[in-house]
């Protein structure tokens, strides 16, 4: 062989080897192949002949084969897009990330409602593997309540229970408290004047002298019972109660006065036969208690004088009464004999409704009588009574 065509032969073989001339294997001249070693749009990384690719390899778009075998083929096949003379697809994008920046751009470019990192297609985006070697987890669109996340995604505070993993795709569930807003709480106050708000502030504050219960302002009552056996603490409660014979008044304990019973009476002294006194039915010891007497009808309303008397023997005593006024039926002179029941109206025995009048009684040695001044129609004033025994 002459030596020219050694050189002939040569060449053609380096042409062939390095395919000067022709298409790159990833298409058309001018049009860089999209496909990179991660499988995205737009980065650096030498191109790959991946044969699960429609069109990674020249004339594969034009073939009539279904070379990756995903059921499509040639231009029919979304991988040749705007290779080999099929047109660019205007349509939403095919996948998340098949265009430089769409990992990274906040933007739903497949409209599958994930974007960016928590696209399952972003995954092996350069822009999600930096994120996910920078220690923090992914919030994306999915923060809880208020909780925060930590180290490879577990979330904590607030009340999640699901833990982020990967790029911040959040698994499980959990219960969430408040809106999501953008990782932010919603203050819960509908109806509150007071109190937590569910996201670490308060609803309101309530004013001196109140206190918040319930989330609502209620006045606070301090009691006050200094000095008080009974009555109101001003707090709605009791300072204390009194017994059964006692009464409360003015916060103190009383005695429960015993009302007369309109039969009895209560001597104010004592006499004996000789005696001689001078009184009045206005004294203080005079009282309103019996207005009618066993031994007669009539009623005497006004206060009476009552006395005692023992007899030392078998006698006859002799009672008389003066009243210093004109007119009759004034005051009334009685005698109640003890039958066992002390001075009682029942027990009278003798009377006398004169204003100048004589009462005679038979005693008997060692009996108590009651010798009672009234006045008639509720008269009252001065008397004289005298006592003479035979």
């Amino acid at each position: 062989m002459q030596k020219w065509h050694l050189w002939i032969v040569l060449g053609a073989w380096i042409l062939l080897t390095t395919g000067c001339g022709s298409e790159s294997s990833a298409g058309s001249a001018g049009n860089p192949d999209p496909f990179e070693t991660d499988g995205f749009a737009g980065g650096s990384a030498a191109p790959v002949n991946d044969p699960l690719i429609e069109g990674d390899i020249d004339g594969e778009c034009s073939d009539d084969l279904d070379n990756d075998g995903d059921g499509e083929f040639d231009c029919n096949d979304a991988d040749c897009d705007g290779l080999e003379g099929c047109p660019e697809n205007t349509a939403p994008d095919k996948y998340e990330g098949d265009d430089p920046g769409e990992c990274s751009d906040g933007a739903d470019n497949d409209q599958d409602d994930l974007f960016d990192c928590d696209d399952p297609e972003c995954f092996n985006s350069p822009a999600c593997d930096e994120e996910s070697t920078s220690g923090g987890g992914q919030s994306g669109g999915g923060s809880t309540g208020g909780g925060e996340t930590t180290g490879g995604g577990e979330t904590t505070g607030g009340e999640s229970t699901g833990d982020e993993t990967g790029g911040g795709s959040e698994t499980g569930s959990g219960d969430t408290t408040g809106s999501e807003t953008g990782g932010g709480c919603t203050p819960a106050c509908g109806g509150k004047q007071c109190g937590p708000d569910g996201c670490g502030a308060s609803c309101g504050e309530c004013s001196g002298g109140q206190s918040c219960e319930n989330g609502q302002c209620v006045f606070v009552c301090e009691a006050n019972c200094a000095g008080k056996q009974c009555g109101d603490d001003g707090c709605g409660d009791s300072c204390g109660e009194c017994g059964p014979e006692y009464t409360c008044e003015s916060n103190n304990c009383t005695p429960i006065p015993v009302p007369p019973d309109g039969v009895t009476c209560e001597p104010v002294s004592s006499l004996s036969c000789g005696s001689s006194l001078q009184a009045s039915t206005n004294d203080a010891n005079a009282v309103d208690n019996i207005n009618v007497y066993g031994c007669e009808t009539w009623q005497d309303q006004g206060p009476e004088l009552a006395y005692e008397f023992v007899a030392n023997q078998n006698q006859t005593v002799t009672l008389d009464l003066n009243v210093n006024i004109s007119g009759h039926w004034v005051a009334h002179l009685y005698v109640l004999e003890n039958q066992g029941q002390g001075c009682h109206a029942d027990d009278c025995i003798a009377s006398e409704e004169k204003i100048d009048g004589e009462v005679t009684f038979e005693a008997t040695a060692g009996t108590t009588y009651y010798i009672l001044v009234d006045g008639f129609s509720q008269w009252s004033g001065d008397f004289e009574l005298d006592i003479q025994c035979n």
